[in-house]
């Protein structure tokens, strides 16, 4: 089977990382609070679901690839929607800016902006101020829309879109959002010969105490990657919790990861430490239908992959690949 390069896997789903991963500014006390999701998101794995020593190095490798997706890695990919920490309130502060703007004549419900890209295209920006009262409030939307949409000299050319609708909105003393909750739907958002995002997300940001969190809920989001004998899909229904204190950035996952017909269920044993973008400490764990299980350990540069089948409940794993550097999985 010809795989997608894991520069091209990461690419895609990294637009959906680069657009749900968060960070945010503070709020009164007397402001309504973004509620975050209590329970621990677990997954099913379907009947197909099977890790084995054989297809160990192909299956670890496609979860791996998706897990640097969801966590963004260290990968730049040339899209629209900016750097990865501060783009969600980058994006509704541009929503927000509409609305508040001076030189508005005269209210208007629905606001509407094209807007050039840096190498060429265009983004069209559209506010719908459900309410009418020139602020950033819950039941607002904003779309983003490109086409051929270059993020930089040979970047490849972005189109499609999506909608980002806020269930809850806290606003800072200068009317810019400092914590939300916004459901984002990807509109089949293309990069040429890379791939596309088609569906649901929600996400959670808010400032929490030493520090910002972001939550990000993935619902039947299809990342699909263009391959040289065709097209890969990836389902991904998984919850991605991520903490920035201080220098230090923390985030698990939990949930199901679909790898072409059959669904993963993943657990988070011990969070990820991605302040250097790349997971340095931390475990995941993935498991088939059978009970198979194989374990994702992080170590600085490197990741260690142990299958222990499910016969096995000794800490001597039935197959392993010992110290792959993560740089590996984006060339």
């Amino acid at each position: 089977m010809n795989r997608p390069s894991a520069r091209i896997r990461i690419a895609v789903a990294g637009i959906a990382a680069a657009a749900l991963v968060a960070c945010g500014g503070g709020g009164g006390a007397d402001e309504p609070t973004v509620k975050f999701p209590s329970d621990i998101r677990t997954g099913v794995a379907s009947a197909g679901a099977d890790i084995n020593t054989s297809n160990l190095p192909e299956v670890s490798t496609d979860a791996i690839e998706a897990l640097l997706s969801a966590l963004g890695g260290d990968v730049s990919v040339s899209q629209p929607l900016g750097t990865a920490r501060s783009q969600p309130l980058h994006l509704a502060g541009r929503a927000a800016a509409h609305l508040t703007r001076a030189e508005r004549a005269r209210p208007l419900a629905i606001e509407q902006d094209v807007q050039a890209c840096v190498a060429g295209g265009t983004v069209t920006v559209t506010v719908d101020d459900a309410d009418n009262n020139r602020l950033l409030t819950t039941g607002d939307t904003v779309t983003f829309s490109y086409a051929d949409c270059l993020g930089g000299a040979g970047a490849p050319a972005i189109n499609g879109g999506f909608t980002m609708r806020f269930n809850a909105v806290v606003l800072d003393t200068r009317a810019q959002p400092a914590a939300f909750d916004a459901t984002v739907t990807m509109d089949l958002l293309s990069v040429a010969s890379i791939g596309s995002l088609d569906g649901s997300a929600r996400l959670w940001v808010s400032p929490v105490i030493g520090g910002l969190r972001s939550f990000v809920r993935y619902q039947d989001m299809v990342s699909v990657t263009n391959t040289d004998t065709g097209e890969e899909v990836a389902i991904l229904n998984f919850d991605v919790d991520r903490t920035e204190s201080g220098t230090t950035v923390v985030a698990s996952i939990n949930g199901s990861l679909q790898l072409g017909s059959d669904i993963y269920v993943l657990t988070q044993i011990t969070p990820f430490d991605i302040t250097t973008s790349d997971p340095g400490s931390g475990q995941l764990r993935m498991t088939d239908a059978q009970g198979d299980r194989l374990l994702m350990t992080a170590r600085a540069s490197v990741v260690d992959v142990d299958l222990f089948l499910a016969s096995n409940s000794t800490s001597t794993p039935d197959s392993s690949i010992v110290g792959t550097p993560w740089a590996s999985f984006r060339q």
